[in-house]
């Protein structure tokens, strides 16, 4: 019996000391890896501040090396389109969109009535470009136009511009038109005149060509 105890108890003690030595390792196991954390998140913060270190000396020695001018445009723009126009062949605007400055409404009618007469009198056969005469935007202006119908779509450009490419431009616009109002005609640019202008807004804006 007495030996029966012994047994019992000696037992006992083997199985508090192998869990208190389970206890013992687990807890050594955490204290570990949270030393590994900080050394991850120490080694972190070092890298980052180097690295924004290396960052601000590379940017200030760039800044000294550099031109540090800023850009600034030219005061006066020129633009490629001085002006479109479409008249009737009575000469009566059935649209006029200024992208060069013009002082009053006294000096668009008679830009107006200038470029008319300098296209009407041209016959069908000749080219559909002419160096015009337009005191207004200087002397370098050509009249690029075509003739539809009882309209002439005019486009008053810079002598720099290409002619066959403005005259590409028309025939888009014109094509446009026709989509949006099916078979264009001279009613449909005098009852619609707002969407004739936002049609044009989508391919010309300030004197320069979006498409």
């Amino acid at each position: 019996m007495l030996g029966n105890l012994i047994a019992t108890f000696t037992c006992f003690c083997v199985f508090l000391g192998f869990s208190s030595f389970e206890f013992r390792a687990s807890s050594f196991d955490f204290s570990r890896k949270k030393e590994r954390k900080k050394e991850r998140k120490g080694k972190g913060k070092r890298r980052k501040g180097s690295r924004f270190q290396q960052n601000k000396a590379l940017s200030s020695e760039l800044a000294h090396n550099t031109n540090t001018e800023t850009y600034q445009p030219p005061r006066n723009i020129e633009h490629m389109i001085k002006g479109i126009l479409i008249v009737n062949n009575h000469g009566k605007p059935r649209l006029t969109k200024f992208y060069q400055s013009v002082t009053s409404e006294e000096t668009q009618q008679s830009i107006i009535r200038r470029i008319f007469q300098q296209v009407a009198t041209r016959p069908d056969s000749f080219c559909n470009y002419l160096e015009g005469s337009i005191p207004e935007w200087g002397s370098n202006i050509k009249l690029i136009y075509r003739h539809y119908a009882t309209l002439f779509f005019v486009f008053a450009v810079d002598s720099q511009e290409s002619d066959l490419g403005i005259l590409d431009l028309i025939q888009v616009f014109v094509e446009a038109l026709d989509k949006c109002f099916e078979n264009v005609c001279e009613l449909d640019l005098i009852f619609h005149a707002d969407r004739v202008h936002y049609v044009l807004d989508e391919i010309v804006m300030g004197g320069m060509v979006r498409i």
